[in-house]
């Protein structure tokens, strides 16, 4: 009659305990990365709503205006939005605020006016003047606001041809 394991038997046990905790440990491992790559494509996109709703707020409130020296200005790393009242000749000491977006490319950073700072990879503005998309707008030249913003983000650096173009896609583009 047998009483006990042999030494083989033991040994066998042991090794497949290590290696299920092995394969354990490499799925926890596994799960942990999906998981902070996740939440780090998250926040980058919640950047970029910031970047966008700030925007919208700036469209919003821009002016085409002559007289009053209102209106909205840019070019396709920045976008400033200037507000005053359009009647200076019956309010001469009417305020004047601007509201501005401006996109570092060598820092990787986005600036609002009010000194917020947000980290993006790339950036690029485009402005549809007429039937088409140019990269600088002056609405005092262009004599009125574009009909749309195409806003185009990229969560990590990307690569510029001699061009001018992106070598990859945008990770956002949105159409204000």
């Amino acid at each position: 009659m047998r009483r006990g394991f042999t030494l083989l038997e033991v040994l066998l046990a042991i090794g497949i305990f290590i290696a299920v905790l092995i394969a354990l440990a490499r799925f926890t491992e596994s799960i942990a990365t999906g998981r902070a790559r996740v939440l780090e494509r998250a926040e980058r996109q919640q950047v970029v709503d910031v970047l966008i709703d700030r925007l919208g707020q700036i469209l919003t409130t821009g002016a085409a205006s002559h007289r009053g020296r209102s209106g909205l200005s840019g070019d396709n790393s920045q976008v400033v939005s200037s507000i005053a009242q359009d009647r200076p000749d019956i309010h001469p000491l009417t305020s004047r605020r601007d509201l501005s977006i401006v996109f570092n490319r060598n820092e990787g950073v986005v600036t609002f006016n009010d000194g917020y700072q947000i980290a993006l990879g790339d950036l690029r503005l485009r402005y549809l003047a007429g039937d088409e998309w140019i990269d600088d707008f002056d609405s005092t030249i262009q004599n009125g606001l574009p009909q749309a913003i195409t806003v185009e983000a990229w969560f990590d650096s990307v690569e510029i041809s001699d061009a001018g173009e992106r070598m990859r896609a945008p990770d956002r583009r949105r159409v204000l």
